[in-house]
């Protein structure tokens, strides 16, 4: 069974990439932080057309498993490891839900600035905490979604909430505030977009 949270991400990101006219470019090589098992890299990859496939994770479990798929796969922590590639390697690096987890955002940042190749492409979701369903949900006095005060019980069931358990998230980020820290390690933003994850 697929995760609606990755259809709907792979479905968003086809269509950016026919709008923006990206989907010409010849992009050869991509790296995945965050690759998990590597299915939903290969899916990635493919509307993304590239030839050779990276990916980054710190779990061995699940690096394992992408390997078997054929991902290139190397083992480093986001929040502290410099990645293991050289400069200007990458045509395209992706990190899907990721850089909420890190309490390093910084580190992941300035590798993925340093790793791309001059006018690379660095495409990046996280949940977005000024949602509108967020607002409304701390006027009502419950926490946002995807947030968390405890990592051993669920504390609050919030309206409108169809999942459980704990995300693990860290730092959550607004448009802007996304946009200033990516614009403070040289990127320029391409394009932003807020999108329903289910």
């Amino acid at each position: 069974m697929r995760d609606t949270k990755q259809e709907e991400t792979i479905k968003v990101l086809t269509s950016l990439w026919k709008k923006l006219f990206i989907s010409s470019l010849r992009l050869k090589k991509y790296l995945d932080l965050g690759c998990g098992d590597g299915s939903f890299t290969l899916r990635t990859a493919d509307v993304l057309g590239v030839e050779e496939i990276y990916g980054v994770d710190i779990n061995d479990e699940l690096l394992a498993k992408a390997s078997m798929r054929g991902i290139r796969v190397y083992k480093a922590n986001l929040n502290t490891d410099k990645l293991p590639f050289a400069d200007n390697e990458f045509d395209v690096v992706g990190a899907f839900e990721v850089i909420e987890h890190l309490w390093n955002t910084d580190n992941m940042i300035s590798e993925v600035h340093r790793v791309l190749k001059q006018g690379g492409l660095f495409i990046l979701t996280t949940p977005n905490l000024a949602s509108w369903v967020n607002r409304l949900l701390l006027l009502f006095g419950y926490l946002p979604f995807h947030y968390e005060c405890s990592i051993k019980y669920s504390l609050e069931k919030r309206p409108l909430q169809r999942t459980t358990g704990v995300s693990g998230h860290i730092r959550l980020y607004t448009f802007k505030t996304l946009e200033k820290h990516l614009e403070s390690y040289g990127f320029r933003i391409l394009h932003s977009i807020g999108y329903s994850m289910a």
